[in-house]
């Protein structure tokens, strides 16, 4: 099968290109930059395509693996050069108004897919995927599984699946931008008098920033049920901050207890704090 990934250098675009050709496929890829296009092309063993034109004719399957706020504009590009019955694929993790516009592409086979995972997954790992359905939910199904058989996918409407993201990518990784703000730019003397969480959190936000800063800045603006989350928290923030200066220690005490009588049954927070000196011990091994 002849797959061309659009996007090819970035860094879900290259996860996806090495997963085909580990998978026996003939692979190229695409990007803006038409030097960086090759010598990524030459470092994985794909081909490199020089425009969108020569991805649609070259191939069988298109991947579209451009940042959230390119997509719209990518699939408007791609659809009149379509071949019929072409699979196209597309990865956003917004996907409300990506699906309106895939609905309105005729003749090619259309998968909406969000990988819940990030580009240093392994490839041959079992990997999960939401799905949006699009125009044909069974023949989706279908043409997915024969594509990533090893895979697990979760079946979810857009509108479901970008409310859930505004808390699961918009509020985590902005919250690991504010971290690394207010604790400031020089982090090394900070680590030496840390301890565990602080350990933990300065990787995972420091990972974090590794995604292109306009990539993350979508995550918060392109999503619209995100505004409510923020307000949220906000709201939140506001109430402990008032608790705080005033010295109400007491009632900021009742304010944790609630939130961990909420979540205290649930199996994530049982484990949690084993899980937690697991990772600590692997940051300290280099595991991580």
């Amino acid at each position: 099968m002849r797959v061309a990934v659009i996007g090819g250098t970035g860094r879900m675009g290259r996860w996806f290109a090495r997963y085909f050709i580990a998978n026996k496929h003939d692979v190229g890829i695409f990007g803006r930059d038409s030097k960086k296009t090759t010598r990524i092309a030459e470092e994985i063993g794909a081909k490199s395509f020089t425009s969108l034109e020569a991805c649609s004719k070259n191939s069988n399957v298109l991947i579209i693996a451009v940042p959230i706020y390119a997509i719209t504009k990518h699939i408007e590009q791609i659809a009149p050069k379509l071949k019929k019955d072409v699979t196209l694929i597309e990865i956003t993790s917004i996907k409300e108004g990506v699906i309106t516009v895939l609905r309105k592409i005729k003749n090619v086979n259309i998968i909406s897919i969000h990988p819940l995972f990030g580009p240093g997954a392994s490839i041959k790992a079992v990997n999960r995927y939401a799905m949006v359905p699009v125009l044909n939910p069974i023949r989706e199904g279908l043409a997915f599984k024969r594509l990533f058989p090893k895979s697990e996918v979760i079946v979810v409407e857009a509108e479901e699946h970008d409310m859930a993201m505004a808390k699961v990518l918009s509020l985590t990784h902005l919250m690991n931008a504010l971290f690394l703000k207010t604790v400031g730019g020089n982090t090394d003397d900070l680590s030496k008098l840390s301890g565990t969480t602080f350990g933990i959190q300065l990787a995972l936000a420091m990972g974090v920033m590794h995604d292109e800063p306009n990539q993350l800045a979508s995550l918060q603006v392109q999503n619209k049920h995100f505004k409510e989350v923020l307000r949220d928290m906000i709201k939140t923030t506001k109430e402990w901050q008032n608790l705080i200066e005033a010295g109400e220690q007491e009632a900021l005490s009742v304010e944790y207890s609630k939130i961990k009588n909420a979540i205290e049954k649930q199996k994530a927070f049982r484990e949690s704090y084993d899980k937690m000196y697991a990772m600590f011990r692997s940051l300290q091994k280099g595991e991580y």
